[in-house]
């Protein structure tokens, strides 16, 4: 299947995200993320819905803010239990607030794959 194919299927989706930052990271997990890294509310990082890691993996994905136009280029390296919230995914701290006002805690966006 072609990624064009696949992106069809779920993307571009609109939901709602918030962020999470060093102290936020589950300990038990010595902060490292799915993807293996460590985890760094300083880069350009999300983490997204456990379903779409398995389709998508570690991907590189664009995120918008559609009231303002901004958008951030990001790569997903973790899944959360954000669902649970109505939330498509959480942004690290340093993406979110290239999109929203932190204090705002939470901002919709359009999200889609990039290549």
């Amino acid at each position: 299947m072609l990624m064009a194919d696949i992106a069809q299927e779920f993307y571009p989706s609109k939901g709602k995200v918030s962020y999470y930052t060093n102290k936020s990271v589950d300990p038990r997990w010595g902060g490292i993320t799915k993807g293996g890294q460590k985890f760094d509310e300083n880069a350009m990082t999300m983490a997204i819905l456990p379903n779409y890691w398995k389709q998508y993996g570690m991907k590189k994905f664009r995120v918008t803010n559609p009231i303002s136009g901004a958008f951030v280029d990001v790569t997903a390296n973790d899944t959360g239990g954000f669902k649970k919230y109505n939330r498509v995914g959480d942004l690290s701290k340093s993406a979110f607030s290239k999109l929203f006002d932190i204090s705002k805690g939470v901002g919709d966006i359009v999200i889609e794959p990039l290549g």
